[in-house]
């Protein structure tokens, strides 16, 4: 998503965690500690994306995105009026319990609207 966000283009592939081919050969050649996501560079070499030390690549203009800006200047759509990587971290962590059969609980109207909202943006279709 915070590819799509910046409008970047990059390959994707698709690794089924359930079965677990993030620990066979072909994965664990990319990374072997079978970590995800796993980011292919251009000089052949790959990096274990990890919340706390997403890549911060640089916009059209050279400018770091909105998105990397030190903690304490950033808003996002959960705490003010951008979409912000907290934005993209919760939207993933909720998707991913509902493909999990952990669901969103209906009580969580606030959030179950923020989802729905996010839901929309082209960057969760890319």
């Amino acid at each position: 998503m915070f590819m799509a966000e910046k409008g970047m283009e990059m390959f994707k592939q698709t690794v089924d965690l359930r079965s677990g081919e993030n620990r066979q050969a072909e994965h664990l050649k990319r990374n072997p500690h079978g970590r995800m996501p796993t980011l292919g560079l251009d000089d052949g070499s790959y990096l274990s994306l990890r919340a706390r030390r997403l890549p911060r690549p640089q916009d059209d203009r050279g400018e770091p995105p909105a998105m990397a800006r030190r903690a304490d200047r950033r808003q996002g759509i959960l705490c003010g009026t951008r979409f912000s990587l907290a934005d993209i971290l919760l939207y993933c962590w909720v998707d991913f319990g509902g493909q999990v059969g952990q669901p969103l609980h209906p009580a969580n109207a606030n959030i179950a609207a923020w989802f729905a909202r996010v839901g929309q943006r082209p960057s969760v279709k890319a």
